[in-house]
């Protein structure tokens, strides 16, 4: 998706794109970095069953791993 209409869709739903997406605390490459292995760690573990990747899907592992973030876990089964 552009920029552009990525930032237009996160606008509508009352965020500012620029301010919360572009921080210059957080570059993009680093932001792409922490999306690429989290997403890979979900993908693996939930789409293909490997739970050699559930550390990395833990509260412990971001803390660790990635200070400078805030993360969130949503366990399944909770709304």
């Amino acid at each position: 998706m552009p920029e552009a209409a990525a930032a237009a869709t996160y606008n509508r739903f009352g965020g500012d794109f620029h301010q919360d997406c572009r921080s210059p605390l957080l570059p993009i490459a680093e932001a792409k970095r922490i999306r690429d292995v989290y997403l890979t760690a979900f993908f693996e573990r939930h789409l293909l069953g490997d739970q050699r990747y559930d550390e990395f899907l833990t509260p412990k592992y971001a803390i660790t791993h990635e200070p400078g973030v805030l993360s969130q876990r949503k366990d399944a089964g909770q709304p």
